[in-house]
């Protein structure tokens, strides 16, 4: 086999068509690679882009429910309590599922974001509401800073 090759690229020219051949193939090699690489890379961001729009509407929830179980608390509003307390437990275990599984360096405590709404937790409605802006805002603050690292 070897010296069939040798014998068909004897000449000078056929040789350099051989050459010629191979850095082109190995440069197609190569624009295929690098293509796939960054056609991942975009991929990914886009993915992490979208989990943390979906994370910034959990945040909203978070608030939203997080007010009105603040407000059915202070009322005695034992129905609006469990409907904005599940609410508000289903969006902070949205946000933690999806910090731990694509942001894993982002630090989150679910207990951290629980406390104002733990039954033993008594505190009146100006430092409960007080307490869910906070959170609010720490969780604001860990996806504009994921918004800054992952942005196009």
């Amino acid at each position: 086999m070897l010296t069939w090759l040798c014998s068909i690229f004897a000449e000078k020219a056929q040789q350099a068509q051989l050459i010629t051949i191979l850095i082109t193939a190995a440069m197609a090699i190569v624009v295929v690679l690098l293509n796939q690489y960054f056609l991942t890379k975009r991929a990914r961001k886009e993915i992490y882009i979208k989990k943390i729009e979906e994370f910034h509407s959990l945040i909203i929830e978070y608030e939203v429910a997080g007010n009105r179980f603040i407000y059915a608390k202070s009322n005695n509003d034992y129905e609006g309590l469990k409907q904005h307390g599940e609410t508000v437990d289903n969006a902070i275990v949205k946000m933690s599922m999806i910090i731990e599984l694509y942001f894993p360096s982002v630090s989150f405590k679910e207990s951290d974001y629980r406390s104002v709404f733990d039954s033993h937790h008594e505190l009146n409605y100006d430092e409960a509401g007080d307490e869910l802006k906070n959170s609010a805002k720490s969780l604001k603050d860990k996806s504009k800073k994921l918004m800054r690292k992952n942005k196009h």
